[in-house]
């Protein structure tokens, strides 16, 4: 369903998955992920970093939201 299609995107999935330190926060909450972080990191992993930009500029949103939500959890839980 939302499977990569290409190589490039399953490297760049694997750096997203890699990256979960990779974060811009300000106190508990998280505002981004750290682009500079991420794209050396998939450099280092032989990404694709056109791949990578473009999927970063999409997932970040996503990703962000779902840590922030999972964080409220657990302060509330």
């Amino acid at each position: 369903m939302n499977r990569p299609a290409t190589l490039e995107g399953w490297q760049a999935w694997q750096v997203l998955r890699a990256a979960g330190g990779q974060l811009r926060t300000i106190g508990p909450v998280v505002i981004g992920l750290d682009f500079g972080a991420v794209l050396a990191l998939g450099a280092g992993l032989g990404a694709c970093p056109t791949t990578l930009a473009a999927v970063l500029a999409e997932a970040e949103g996503t990703i962000v939201a779902q840590i922030n939500e999972r964080l409220r959890g657990i302060e509330h839980g």
